[in-house]
């Protein structure tokens, strides 16, 4: 019969694995207690198993097996302190065989983890490790996990890539949440070139995971590779990989950090043209910032001319006006400034008086031109500035 324990690939083949010292007596009541264990009838297990212990107190291995059998029992039973009570009462015996003193000791482990005990979770589990003589690959991601609550990233770092090493030795697949631990043992470790090198054979099992290639991209910009990101990105971006709206978004977003704002704001720009992702305000705006990055200040200027058609803000209305007058068109510099100089910009009308009386200076309508800057400098944001100009057109300048 199997036992039951908290870390299933660390069970015993049997309750009596290789040392079967018990009576008679004790035997029957053990069985018993371990079909009652089965049957998940906590209560009554429990009422069994503490009777056991007042009756073969005499019995050493015995007391170990029910103790042990009692760990198991608060464990399922979510009383963890009482778990980790009860199984280091087995190991305090000093009767179990080793292979089972070893399971009871990484279970202690376990708990500890669970409590949130970290540092005596990693102590018990650097026994057990020493000790053990055989190391499933199973066993190996259990102390992993072990070791990254604990913060012990390296540590769980090198367990993960000895269990998926031996695991593909032995002819069987890792399970993708293998390697998804992995790479966040070396993300938090800080080990961004292992990542890099991890992750390529991670993609060819699963290329469709735009995390894998999200993840790719960030090692890259961790360590100022700055061109790889980029291509990684593009090429998961062709391969279709980011396919949702918020896929996209973050592909435009990362391309802006890998200082590739272009081929961000292309891959933007034609999403938003084909209706893969909706023209809100919000991407809009990133369109355009995008733009601005890289240094296509009219593609910039013209989206958030889009913007403002669908609704009304005279801020954006200004920045459209401080983008033109970078690249000198006047013309539309005076166009958006006469929608930002009425009563309902107040909050941006001495910046916007301002523009529109250049726009006007550099087309040559001085008159014009003087006439807005005498308004500009009523002013207190701006005064300075207006006089300053009124002063120039007097003087010819």
């Amino acid at each position: 019969m199997s036992i039951l324990c908290v870390v299933p690939t660390l069970c015993p083949d049997s309750v009596f694995a290789s040392q079967p010292t018990v009576s008679h007596a004790a035997h029957q009541q053990l069985s018993a207690a371990q079909d009652l264990l089965h049957a998940e009838q906590w209560a009554e297990a429990d009422v069994l198993l503490e009777g056991f212990l007042q009756e073969f107190h005499r019995e050493p291995y015995a007391l170990a097996l029910a103790w042990q059998m009692r760990g198991f029992l608060f464990s399922e039973t979510d009383h963890r302190e009482k778990a980790l009570e009860a199984f280091d009462k087995a190991l305090e015996l000093d009767s179990l065989d080793e292979a089972s003193r070893l399971r009871v000791l990484a279970n202690t482990a376990q708990i500890l983890e669970l409590l949130g005990r970290h540092d005596e979770a990693v102590r018990r589990m650097t026994v057990w490790l020493d000790q053990a003589d055989v190391i499933a690959p199973e066993q190996r991601v259990r102390t992993a996990w072990i070791y990254f609550e604990a913060e012990r990233y390296e540590a769980a770092a090198r367990h993960l890539k000895m269990a998926i090493q031996e695991s593909l030795q032995a002819g069987t697949s890792p399970v993708a949440e293998w390697y998804d631990m992995l790479l966040a043992a070396l993300h938090h470790g800080g080990q961004y070139a292992e990542m890099i090198r991890w992750l390529p054979g991670i993609m060819e099992q699963w290329p469709t995971d735009k995390r894998y290639w999200q993840q790719l991209a960030a090692a890259h910009l961790q360590l100022n590779q700055e061109r790889q990101a980029a291509a990684v990105l593009t090429a998961g971006h062709h391969k279709g990989v980011f396919d949702q709206p918020q896929d996209i978004l973050q592909v435009a977003r990362m391309l802006r950090q890998a200082e590739a704002p272009f081929l961000g704001a292309g891959i933007l720009e034609q999403a938003l043209n084909n209706g893969r992702i909706p023209p809100t305000e919000d991407n809009l705006n990133l369109l355009a910032d995008t733009w601005v990055q890289a240094r296509e200040i009219r593609k910039a200027a013209t989206t958030l001319v889009r913007k403002v058609e669908q609704s009304e803000d005279c801020a954006t209305r200004l920045r459209i006006g401080r983008l033109f007058a970078q690249i000198e068109d006047w013309s539309a510099v005076a166009e958006q400034m006469e929608h930002a100089t009425g009563t309902r910009c107040a909050e941006v009308r001495p910046e916007a008086l301002l523009l529109l009386g250049m726009a006007a200076f550099h087309q040559g309508r001085l008159e014009e031109a003087r006439a807005t800057f005498a308004q500009a400098k009523e002013e207190p944001k701006v005064r300075r500035q207006a006089e300053l100009w009124l002063e120039g057109i007097r003087s010819g300048g």
